[in-house]
């Protein structure tokens, strides 16, 4: 009969951290530009200003931003 007043203690290993993500950090996505719309317009973590219409953003989010009418691929600026 196994006793019921034993405590078990259980270790739990801690998760390996995530790095940390940069929106601004990688030039390995595509570059879009702001042409139209409103004074600003964000997304995911990018935002767009008539400031700073340019960004680089990842290929999974270009096409949503290319879908508001409101950008369109470029070049990298210089």
């Amino acid at each position: 009969m196994a006793d019921d007043n034993v405590v078990e203690e259980v270790v739990a290993e801690e998760a390996p951290k995530a790095p940390l993500w940069s929106p601004k950090g990688s030039n390995d996505g595509v570059w879009v530009k702001m042409i139209d719309g409103p004074t600003s317009y964000s997304m995911q973590g990018y935002k767009f200003t008539l400031e700073d219409p340019v960004q680089c953003v990842p290929a999974d989010i270009v096409n949503m931003l290319l879908a508001t009418g409101s950008f369109v691929k470029t070049a990298r600026p210089k």
